[in-house]
């Protein structure tokens, strides 16, 4: 008899639609499920030591070669030494750069637009700004499945190393600290939409002046660690979205999606210079039936070799045919198709401006008002499928089709 699987949520790379550059292989995904394990891992704080000599720590890492420990360099002579042990009420997860076996969802840096299909070989940065082993999560085995979050992974040897310039501190006989470039967390539920950073003992805490300073922020009692449905967080280099097991069940799935986009297809929206019916895919295609949008109107076109020139500053830009207004961008439209990113199954009547990912209105609201890190300091909205900055003052763009709007008019009185 086969055990029921039981889900505690998952966790979703953005700017990947689906797929990772280079593709999904293995541990190394754009979307991984947390499940209920059938074995216990150490993950329960139960001492703490603070160790003076080098010798003295060797021997005592030694006598607890068995045990998750956590060890942080404090000065040259000083360690300070945490002891974990099993706990049978507990599931961990861990997330990291590293393939070692202690991490469960192997992650690469996300380059803007690097879910595109080029065709061309993926080439990864040559220093990753990715933690080898980022932050752990930690589930109840037991209903309702809380999920929590942690800064800092433990490696092969199950220890938590935390370098010199990573802060650290001793609260009321507790070790904690946070990592060297910050696990941030953005709870959907924050009605000021702000970025938190965790600690490795998952406390909370504000943002501190830079990414790698080494004076923390403000401790911030009223924030906790769980996570909840729509719940980011930010591993510099990568961000992950988590989805509630509830949320798994009720969000739209893909069918959701490739239904909503038979619905515009059934419109066959008319490039109305070429006359020539379009066709709104996943994938962008060099056939006359791809769909185009002049980010300046919203008009959607076919592919026109027609009104190309440079305006007053000298940029290039092309003249709408309908309305006469000049673009700097004219861009082919693709629908995203990672579901998770999709806020509902209504058919995709906006864009993305600039990418031209079409998705719902709703979608393009909910993306369009959440900033993600960028860099060490700055905060900027992004396409959730491809990770490209959106505009800041025009995020998105409605789609102007031709006969759009009189198809589904007639359809609904017919």
């Amino acid at each position: 008899m086969r055990r029921q699987e039981i889900n505690y949520g998952e966790l979703v790379v953005l700017g990947t639609d689906g797929e990772l550059p280079g593709g999904n292989k293995g541990r190394r995904r754009s979307r991984y499920t947390v499940r209920k394990l059938y074995f216990y891992k150490k993950c329960k704080k139960v001492e703490f030591f603070l160790v003076l000599k080098n010798m003295l720590l060797k021997k005592l890492l030694n006598n607890f070669q068995e045990r998750k420990i956590l060890a942080s360099s404090s000065s040259e002579t000083k360690r300070i030494v945490v002891k974990y042990e099993h706990d049978e009420t507990k599931d961990l997860f861990q997330i990291g750069r590293s393939t070692d076996p202690p991490i469960d969802m192997v992650l690469i840096d996300i380059q803007p637009g690097a879910s595109a299909k080029t065709g061309s070989r993926t080439v990864l940065p040559e220093q990753s700004t990715i933690s080898r082993f980022s932050c752990r999560i930690v589930c109840d085995r037991q209903p309702p499945y809380v999920a929590r979050i942690f800064a800092a992974g433990f490696d092969s040897k199950n220890r938590i190393f935390l370098g010199e310039k990573a802060p650290k501190w001793d609260m009321n006989g507790t070790m904690d600290g946070l990592t060297t470039n910050g696990v941030l967390i953005h709870h959907i539920d924050d009605q000021n939409l702000t970025w938190r950073e965790l600690s490795v003992g998952g406390s909370v805490f504000s943002l501190r002046e830079t990414r790698s300073d080494q004076k923390r922020g403000e401790f911030c009692p009223e924030f906790d660690n769980v996570l909840r449905d729509g719940t980011l967080i930010d591993l510099c280099g990568v961000t992950l979205l988590w989805r509630s097991e509830k949320s798994v069940l009720t969000m739209p799935k893909d069918q959701d999606i490739d239904n909503a986009l038979h619905r515009l297809n059934s419109f066959r929206v008319q490039c109305p210079v070429g006359l020539s019916t379009l066709k709104f895919s996943g994938h962008k295609t060099t056939d006359q039936r791809q769909p185009y949008c002049y980010m300046k109107c919203g008009h959607v076109q076919g592919l026109v070799d027609w009104g190309q020139k440079l305006d007053q500053k000298k940029q290039l830009v092309k003249e709408c045919p309908l309305c006469r207004q000049e673009s700097q961008k004219v861009v082919a439209l693709v629908q995203g198709k990672e579901a998770a990113f999709h806020i509902d199954s209504e058919e995709p009547g906006f864009t993305f401006n600039p990418c031209g990912h079409i998705v719902s209105l709703a979608t393009a609201k909910y993306w369009s008002q959440h900033k993600l890190p960028k860099g060490t300091q700055e905060f900027i909205s992004r396409c959730p499928f491809c990770a490209i900055p959106v505009d800041q003052t025009r995020p998105y763009v409605k789609l102007i089709c031709q006969n759009l709007e009189q198809t589904r008019d007639d359809s609904v009185s017919g």
